[in-house]
């Protein structure tokens, strides 16, 4: 008979295992707006594909409630009237291309949800509540990396037809408790922000293929992978 340790083990282990996101090798639009030089240039190599950091169970978190959302969903692509029409015909966690990088190769990433009615975007953030009351006072501080994301999303969605007239976050608070607790931040597309990211991850690539060692770059003072998976900064 199992005891406490040996379940907790066992929980760990089914919680631990790799996702089709951790294990992603190549980049993607998430990647692409990494604040981060070191980061993004090991993503481009495939230098982190896979590594589980102490402070783990936050995005695992994040991967359920996508999961969730992403099967309620679907229950309701065929639907044309009632409180849930508007996920008729949706796409659900449908690859769209990102473009190509020359001797890398072609990126694909995966938005959350484009309500093809609206040519309304969705992209789902777990996060906590002194973050999402912060955004909601001020969008300006919205990290740049979200929001690359999704003008990377939308560009590629218009490139292959599906019009973007609204790009929404819809922020869900991990340590929430009501209705409260999720927000939803909307915009418009800015073709200049997506070419922005696009162009910064060409000029990393290049510096990449010029010979140049990652190892060389500075981690972002901020960031989470380099603190707390790469150990990077220090314990």
């Amino acid at each position: 008979m199992l005891d406490d340790a040996q379940l907790k083990k066992l929980i760990l282990d089914v919680l631990k295992v790799p996702t089709v996101r951790t294990q992603q090798r190549k980049i993607g639009a998430s990647g692409i707006g990494n604040p981060c030089a070191y980061c993004l240039a090991t993503s481009l190599i495939g230098g982190q594909g896979g590594k589980i950091g102490q402070y783990w169970l936050g995005a695992r978190i994040g991967d359920a409630i996508h999961a969730l959302l992403e099967h309620e969903a679907e229950k309701y692509l065929n639907t044309t009237n009632g409180k849930f029409k508007y996920f008729a015909g949706a796409r659900l966690e449908k690859s769209v291309y990102i473009g190509t990088v020359p001797n890398y190769g072609d990126i694909y990433s995966t938005p959350d949800l484009y309500l093809t009615a609206e040519n309304h975007l969705v992209d789902y953030k777990t996060s906590k509540r002194s973050k999402v009351d912060m955004y909601r006072l001020d969008n300006s501080t919205i990290p740049t990396q979200y929001i690359y994301q999704v003008m990377l999303y939308a560009r590629a969605l218009i490139a292959a037809g599906h019009p973007v007239d609204k790009i929404s976050f819809v922020f869900i608070n991990r340590d929430g408790t009501s209705d409260r607790d999720v927000v939803v931040i909307s915009f418009d597309y800015d073709e200049t922000l997506a070419n922005e990211a696009w162009d910064r991850l060409l000029l990393a690539w290049q510096w990449l293929e010029d010979g140049n060692d990652p190892e060389t770059l500075p981690s972002d003072p901020n960031c989470y992978v380099c603190s707390n998976v790469l150990h990077r900064m220090g314990p």
